[in-house]
């Protein structure tokens, strides 16, 4: 490997040479995955795409890289993320080995790419770190057709009828919260906001943050 970590490997995908921003990505077998610098570097050190489980590791590692790559194509935004990079290596890697457990855990392709937005948010500067310890923890949480359903909560008189267990989930996640016709202040002064299915649901600043950064 010629002594390359695995933070000078992510810099050749932000500097643009990982070279498969314009590859279909489910046409990238195990062999091609070598050729990504970063892909390459964790599959090597961390021992990823022997099982069935490590290969579809793999590929979302893969999906991560070819969006970070798709999104540094801007070449003032691109120097922005490198000089940023260059501040802290051994931050860096921490940063890097923390990305690498959580896509492991997500269950789906999409994720790694929600992952990805998250962390040039983060490069650019637009949230902190500790957001994207938040936003990486929920993104694992969501499940399909939750995101549609966070997106239609910017909307007014929205029925949530039939996606109730969704919106409570999205609530549960601090994404949205529930106003409720029926809110009360009992004794004690503590606010009570009851999940019905007759309450309005509104999309929080944190979720739409979120949105914002996931687009």
């Amino acid at each position: 490997m010629n002594d390359i970590t695995i933070v000078d490997s992510f810099e050749s995908v932000l500097d643009g040479s990982a070279g498969i921003v314009d590859t279909t990505i489910d046409l990238l077998k195990e062999d091609d995955a070598k050729s990504i610098p970063f892909v390459s570097i964790a599959a090597a050190v961390y021992h990823i795409g022997k099982t069935i489980h490590e290969r579809h590791h793999l590929n979302k590692l893969i999906e991560f890289v070819a969006e970070i790559e798709a999104g540094t194509v801007d070449e003032n935004k691109r120097k922005q993320y490198i000089t940023k990079w260059h501040a802290d290596r051994k931050k860096r890697e921490s940063e890097l080995e923390y990305l690498i457990v959580v896509i492991d855990r997500f269950l789906h392709k999409d994720m790694a790419r929600m992952l990805a937005r998250v962390y040039l948010a983060y490069l650019e500067g637009e949230i902190l770190w500790r957001e994207v310890l938040s936003y990486s923890a929920v993104i694992d949480r969501l499940l399909p057709g939750d995101y549609e359903a966070l997106k239609r909560g910017n909307q007014e008189d929205v029925d949530f009828k039939d996606a109730e267990d969704t919106v409570l989930r999205l609530v549960g996640l601090g994404l949205m919260v529930a106003h409720g016709k029926d809110m009360q202040m009992p004794v004690g002064g503590t606010l009570t906001i009851p999940i019905t299915r007759n309450s309005d649901y509104n999309v929080t600043y944190f979720g739409k943050k979120f949105m914002d950064i996931i687009g």
